[in-house]
């Protein structure tokens, strides 16, 4: 057998399945020669290879990826804002090329304060405003493990295992910047006007057993028994 034959068999019982790096050292030749004499014969990967490759690239890109990200080690005092967000006005969204999920909130111009606020409290977490306003993050690891917890089945719920995180005043002061009211009522007596504070919370996303879940602790845990909490109720079952 001459070598040109050689080489010839080489690729030719090789190409289909073997790296052509491998197939060039086998053939004692260049990987452009492997690739040339491959389009000569007509030679093809197997969908197998093919599929194999595929995966080592993407668990490559992947790893790149994890190597890249940078440790996000929220305060207590951030994940409250972020608590009381998610279960107000925030919500977390996943580009078509995004791995992780990244925090989302759109306001009108009468509230960029209050969310310029927000954005200063969270920058260390990567928040930022955009013109169109929109308060955003990046899209992290801690944004996905979060969702997991709001989002379980792609719909927005209160969870429960978080809810003993949220103790933090601020938590209760940013879901009630984010979706409250305050309405005074007032009686009159003959020798005074009684004003009586009433706190509006709009949770209409969530259910019954939801709301009722979140009153109860909201009142047991900022003692808020001389200040009634009312809750729009969603109308989709328990």
């Amino acid at each position: 057998m001459s070598r040109i034959e050689y080489i010839s068999q080489v690729v030719k019982e090789n190409y289909a399945f073997l790296e052509n790096e491998r197939i060039a050292e086998k053939a004692c030749i260049s990987v452009h020669q492997v690739r040339r004499l491959a389009t000569k014969m007509g030679l093809r990967k197997n969908k197998e290879f093919l599929d194999k490759k595929r995966e080592k690239v993407k668990q490559a890109q992947q790893e790149y990826y994890r190597k890249r990200i940078k440790p996000l080690s929220p305060s207590i005092e951030q994940l409250s804002i972020i608590y009381g967000s998610l279960l107000g006005d925030g919500t977390l969204s996943r580009g078509p090329r995004s791995q992780h999920y990244a925090y989302k909130e759109h306001f009108s111009e009468k509230q960029r304060a209050y969310r310029e606020w927000k954005q200063e409290k969270l920058s260390t977490l990567g928040f930022h405003i955009t013109n169109s306003n929109h308060l955003y993050s990046y899209s992290h690891p801690l944004f996905s493990e979060l969702y997991a917890y709001f989002f379980p089945d792609g719909v927005k719920i209160i969870p429960p295992k978080l809810l003993a995180q949220m103790t933090h005043p601020l938590f209760l002061a940013t879901l009630y910047l984010d979706d409250g009211s305050l309405i005074l009522s007032k009686r009159k007596t003959p020798s005074m006007l009684v004003l009586h504070p009433t706190i509006v919370i709009y949770t209409q996303c969530f259910t019954h057993d939801e709301n009722e879940m979140l009153k109860s602790h909201i009142n047991n845990t900022f003692d808020t028994t001389s200040v009634a909490l009312i809750f729009s109720y969603h109308s989709k079952s328990s």
